[in-house]
């Protein structure tokens, strides 16, 4: 990589633990060449603003939420980002989320910033397909999407995009003008992922690890495990993580407490301990609608461990069909069943696949390789 003078960049986001487990390893990076990073997020807590600045960043408040539907504060936050702009005079910005990257690049084109970055992780809520594909909010909320990228997404001076089905959705199906557009495969998992972990077999465990989102496919997953506890009493069944109140495809904490009391499935909550949590697992199952390139896939995979996930965007890239785990029909809960019987009758292919798992992990998911690649699209 060919060296680059000292740059300000700026960082815009939603949450602290957001920028530190995905952006953390690019801080890094960025701050060891010697440029100054500012790290906007919204809910800074003392212990992860100091982890920010071990990082080498400069922790900063974002006036921006992840939603906000209020033109009048919404006007006061902009004025508010525009002014720090305008303060730290940045050579670059990279704005992801949805709120971030549509308020962030069009303030930081007022402001005069030079280079501007918007990073789509995956096209979120408005783009994911569900059952109920008539419902009148969902589709609102895509075309305010697509009409806001539409005016937005030509202010940036490169595109990120972590898999080329977003790529030719909005090529193609929207007939955006993305000539500037990157995709980069994978956002890197930590060296300390890649272990000997075998994965445990008795009993055979399969885990859901994500946000309770109807999207992340939960609702699938503990159908999924409800048919299978009917068979097999000695199948263990984990759900960690948590609630996400503002998106609106999360459970709600009365739907948590029901689900609990059912005795085949294991309510964990959230967790940092994302490690043990795999090591723990047998089979880690996504079943998501759409993701961007989901890094729990990624750190399972790091870890040996086989792979149940959907053929939708994002997840698709993710692992080789019957070699590293099973890709299924989104909103099938009978295909999760259905590749779940297959792992507790054929036991040995939870290995052999969790094998096959770790070596392509080593190959295409290593943050000692992928972070090179985000620090030349970002500088390029």
């Amino acid at each position: 990589m060919k060296s680059v003078p000292p740059q300000k960049i700026v960082l815009l986001g939603t949450t602290a633990n957001a920028a530190i487990h995905f952006r953390g390893p690019l801080i890094r990076a960025l701050t060891t060449l010697g440029h100054s990073v500012y790290v906007f997020c919204y809910d800074y807590t003392p212990t992860t603003r100091a982890t920010i600045e071990q990082l080498g960043g400069t922790p900063l408040n974002s006036p921006f939420k992840r939603i906000d539907f209020n033109p009048l504060t919404t006007l006061i936050s902009a004025l508010k980002f525009y002014t720090q702009l305008q303060s730290i005079s940045p050579d670059i910005i990279l704005s992801y989320f949805v709120t971030p990257v549509i308020l962030g690049t069009l303030l930081a084109k007022i402001a005069g910033v030079p280079y501007r970055i918007a990073l789509l992780e995956g096209l979120g809520y408005a783009f994911t397909h569900r059952p109920d594909k008539k419902n009148i909010k969902n589709i609102f909320l895509k075309f305010m999407q697509v009409t806001l990228y539409r005016f937005i997404l030509p202010l940036a001076n490169r595109i990120i995009l972590l898999n080329n089905d977003d790529l030719n959705e909005l090529k193609n199906k929207y007939h955006f003008n993305l000539a500037k557009t990157i995709v980069l495969e994978g956002i890197g998992v930590p060296a300390n992922f890649f272990q000997n972990s075998v994965a445990p077999l008795d009993p055979i465990t399969f885990t859901f690890i994500g946000r309770l989102l109807y999207d992340k496919g939960i609702r699938e997953f503990i159908t999924a495990a409800q048919l299978i506890s009917a068979e097999n009493k000695g199948i263990c069944f984990k759900v960690v993580g948590d609630i996400d109140p503002i998106n609106p495809s999360s459970l709600s904490t009365r739907s948590i407490a029901e689900l609990s009391l059912r005795d085949s499935i294991e309510f964990i909550g959230y967790t940092k301990d994302i490690i043990s949590t795999i090591k723990n697992s047998s089979v880690v199952v996504l079943p998501s609608y759409r993701e961007g390139f989901p890094r729990v896939l990624q750190e399972a995979m790091a870890l040996g461990r086989a792979i149940i996930t959907t053929d939708v965007p994002g997840c698709r890239q993710t692992i080789l069909h019957t070699k590293e785990g099973f890709l299924v029909p989104p909103f099938s809960a009978i295909a999760i069943a259905d590749c779940m019987r297959f792992f507790i009758r054929y036991p040995e292919k939870i290995i052999e696949m969790g094998e096959n798992a770790a070596l392509t992990a080593q190959k295409k998911y290593h943050e000692y390789d992928m972070t090179p690649k985000w620090v030349q699209a970002l500088l390029k």
